[in-house]
């Protein structure tokens, strides 16, 4: 029985903080409609698997990477979220990771699933901050597979500046990591976790053809994040 069945106080304070983060980011325009009612779901998988700690570190996520877009590039947003994240893209970023939440609470091996939910959720920070700070600079882009240059935002494109957010945000997310579940080893799998995540975003991005184009950004979300999800689960 999880923390939350329990009516443990820490994960019911967190949960109503997370519906208050959700309704301000509403209002705000970070999430549409949609993306409000997928982040509930999410928000609900994930403490009801992990508890309190890993609902702070979905929080973290959704709040920096939101935060980050809207610092760089104005009220407005990131020009391929104008309106806010969709359903479609909260599920894309946190889908595995709820996943992984679930199977920690109901299958053998929690703590590999532990780690491939602090993996996806490294793989979705990483490629996300990557994504806004290399959209934000302008120059000095190239794209992963030929090396050539490239406008920043371009699908496979990579950059210094973008591959520092990167790094840092994955390593943010295995600080976070250790304390929430008490297991230091943590640390670099999951950092690892997310840098190889971004990296399999950016590959995938450069090589798979831009029909719907939707879709095919959400399919590549849930492909990294898979990734990072596999790497916490091995090595962790």
């Amino acid at each position: 029985m999880t923390d939350l069945l329990r009516g443990d106080g820490v994960t019911l304070v967190a949960a109503a903080v997370g519906l208050l983060v959700l309704v301000g980011a509403h209002r705000r325009g970070w999430l549409e409609t949609g993306g409000v009612y997928a982040a509930v779901l999410v928000g609900t998988g994930v403490s009801l698997g992990l508890g309190a700690a890993a609902l702070g570190m979905l929080m973290f996520f959704f709040v920096t990477s939101s935060g980050l877009g809207r610092v760089l590039h104005g009220s407005s947003g990131p020009p391929d979220e104008p309106g806010g994240r969709t359903g479609g893209q909260v599920f894309a970023n946190a889908g595995v990771a709820t996943l992984a939440a679930a199977a920690a609470a109901w299958l053998p091996g929690s703590v590999a699933w532990e780690a491939a939910f602090a993996g996806a959720l490294a793989a979705a920070t990483a490629d996300t901050w990557a994504s806004e700070v290399g959209e934000w600079r302008a120059g000095g882009t190239r794209l992963i597979t030929t090396w050539r240059r490239v406008d920043p935002g371009v699908d496979g494109g990579v950059s210094w500046p973008g591959s520092v957010a990167a790094c840092s945000g994955s390593l943010s997310v295995a600080a976070l990591a250790v304390p929430a579940f008490g297991i230091p080893g943590f640390f670099w799998p999951v950092a690892l976790a997310g840098v190889v995540g971004m990296l399999v975003d950016s590959l995938a991005g450069a090589l798979i053809d831009r029909a719907h184009e939707r879709v095919r950004n959400d399919a590549i979300n849930w492909l990294a994040t898979a990734t990072g999800a596999a790497i916490g689960l091995l090595l962790g």
